[in-house]
């Protein structure tokens, strides 16, 4: 996956691209394969670190607010399902947004689903995992830690031995 454009219209663009064949591409990705998938190709896992490297060039980039105003003007414009108002500051957790672009109208992923995955995601994210290392973290890591809510401080005891924590 190439960088998101650096010029406000580039991004634009990457963003109105990744809504309009986001959604078509993972909608035939998450039906029920013919054969078992290794967890690093299983599609919901394709769609997670997708969703993670795109978040990670957001919050790299502090263009979380613009993410969400641009996923709730495209949907509203889709007559797709709004979000919902209890939706996570976008500072806080990107990664519901981008899930939220990526696969805006996609009947195969709950709302539950993508709440839990995208706090999955932002635990990943603050502990500095990298794109492709970021499934295995989520399935070796406790599932409880990595999908809870706001930033409380919990990191993983490896993470506090090597980093200082502001």
């Amino acid at each position: 996956m190439r960088e998101l454009g650096e010029r406000k219209h580039d991004f634009i663009w990457d963003l109105e691209q990744l809504a309009e064949k986001g959604g078509k591409i993972f909608d035939k990705l998450l039906k029920p394969p013919a054969l078992e998938q290794p967890p690093f190709w299983k599609p919901a896992n394709v769609l997670k670190r997708s969703v993670y490297r795109i978040g990670q060039q957001i919050a790299d980039r502090q263009e979380e607010a613009f993410l969400a105003e641009f996923v709730q003007n495209y949907m509203s414009d889709w007559k797709n399902p709004l979000v919902r108002k209890s939706a996570p500051h976008p500072e806080e957790n990107p990664f519901f947004w981008c899930y939220h672009l990526l696969a805006g109208g996609c009947p195969h992923i709950s709302r539950d689903q993508r709440s839990k995955s995208a706090r999955q995601l932002v635990y990943a994210y603050r502990h500095n995992i990298p794109t492709e290392l970021v499934i295995g973290f989520i399935m070796q890591c406790k599932h409880t830690e990595a999908s809870r809510g706001p930033d409380d401080g919990l990191r993983e005891s490896w993470f506090l031995t090597d980093h200082q924590i502001t």
